[in-house]
């Protein structure tokens, strides 16, 4: 498992998004596995993370527990659920 630098266009976009997720719709207000969730796809984008990492990579790289993994995993392949912009 190597590591991988992002560039800085990538980097500077994950961030962004991640910004954009932490703020919205107010600062803070976000869950901590929503937000583990977000970090783990700005890692992505920005290509520190493998896109299709194992559960493996993700304990290692993450010094995270095999069911955190998992967990992120599995929160990752699941869709979003549906917003409600109907109000």
């Amino acid at each position: 498992m190597e590591v991988r630098y992002p560039t800085r266009k990538s980097a500077e976009a994950a961030l962004h998004d991640l910004l954009q997720t932490y703020v919205l719709p107010a600062f803070g207000s976000v869950s901590k596995p929503d937000l583990d969730l977000a970090m783990l796809v700005a890692l992505q984008d920005a290509g520190i993370v493998a896109p299709d990492p194992s559960e493996f990579e993700l304990m290692m790289m993450l010094r995270i527990t095999p069911t955190r993994a998992r967990n992120l995993l599995s929160r990752l392949a699941s869709p979003p659920p549906a917003s409600d912009d109907s109000k």
